[in-house]
């Protein structure tokens, strides 16, 4: 809904989208409908509902109103100019929650047990974000032409809601429209977006929320007219460049583990997920911040996991260490890696 109505303001939707979904009959099959035609016209995976449980949602029209309302005249924002960024920002406020439903059917929201017992969630403030980026693809696209530019792949191996893809995107945009002297064609962000931007995060409604970021990115600048005179799909589908699943467990997992404990952990497979940028020689840039979690507030399983696939996870130490070494073996020779860390990693002693 937040994507259709920035769209709107943006003049690439027809103005009222939503709200002509609750004006008579079943507000949320109509709604529905809307998303299914969304689907069709931007085939981005965003209005996916053979993915969703949306159509079998039940929900009362008066709390479906309410909430589309709210969109509309009772809102006070301008979506035409709101930043893009304060979405993620907004969903990481409740990425280290889960909602708990008691049995007296009262929900309340709680934080997640090993986001409590490692102090809470940490954020990357922007102007962070926009250093790294500069010193890393900065750095790379050095003296590049953009044929050179297009070819580089960049991975935020714990990317939450996205702040450091949707940098990079950010950053690689501008770089071609002053490279090219010209503004980008829609097809052209679209090509850039799929060829250059990669991510993994375990929480699956934050890989959604960085999806719907850079696709929103990737319309700032278009109109009604540039957009549907595409021949194509409006927007590219993100499915196999932001991904949802654990970079730190590999399926080897499964040979010592049950498949229910095994799936639990979702384990992903780097090799396989991304198979043609591997084959190609690996990662031109891996940056992010990624969690510090020390592996004493692991399950038993994953705990288990580190020690003996990691040769730098020993005895009291943290996952921000594995995927120091999980990244370094996916970088091509004279890649470029950054990541934030606690200070203490310094005394740490590795050789």
């Amino acid at each position: 809904m937040i994507f259709l109505r920035i769209c709107e303001d943006r003049g690439i939707e027809q103005r009222n989208t939503l709200k002509n979904c609750i004006k008579s009959g079943n507000f949320i099959e109509n709604l529905s409908e809307t998303f299914a035609a969304a689907q069709e016209k931007y085939n981005s995976g965003l209005f996916n509902l053979q993915k969703d449980t949306l159509s079998k949602l039940k929900l009362d029209n008066k709390v479906l109103a309410e909430v589309i309302k709210d969109l509309y005249e009772r809102s006070a924002y301008d979506f035409k100019i709101m930043p893009v960024e304060i979405l993620g920002f907004a969903y990481e406020q409740f990425l280290g929650k889960v909602i708990k439903i008691a049995d007296s059917r009262n929900a309340t929201i709680e934080d997640k047990p090993e986001v409590r017992k490692a102090g809470g969630v940490y954020y990357t403030p922007e102007y962070i974000v926009q250093y790294m980026v500069q010193q890393t693809v900065g750095r790379l696209v050095e003296g590049k032409t953009p044929e050179e530019v297009a070819s580089i792949r960049i991975l935020d191996p714990s990317c939450g809601s996205g702040p450091f893809l949707l940098g990079v995107y950010d950053f690689l945009l501008r770089w071609h429209t002053k490279a090219q002297k010209r503004p980008l064609t829609l097809k052209e962000k679209k090509t850039i977006l799929l060829n250059t931007v990669f991510g993994i995060d375990l929480d699956p409604q934050a890989v959604e929320v960085a999806k719907l970021s850079l696709l929103i990115k990737s319309t700032e600048g278009e109109t009604f007219d540039s957009v549907h005179k595409t021949r194509d799909h409006i927007l590219p589908n993100m499915d196999d460049n932001i991904v949802c699943g654990n970079s730190l467990i590999e399926p080897d997992i499964y040979n010592t583990h049950a498949h229910a404990v095994a799936d639990s952990l979702n384990p992903f497979d780097w090799n396989d997920g991304f198979k043609k940028v591997i084959k190609q020689g690996g990662f031109d840039v891996i940056i992010g911040n990624p969690p510090y979690i020390s592996i004493e507030n692991l399950d038993e399983v994953s705990r288990k996991y580190f020690l003996t696939r990691y040769e730098t996870c020993e005895g009291r130490t943290d996952i921000y260490v594995a995927f120091i070494e999980k990244s370094l073996g996916y970088l091509k020779p004279g890649a470029v890696f950054s990541v934030i860390i606690p200070y203490a990693f310094t005394n740490l002693g590795f050789k």
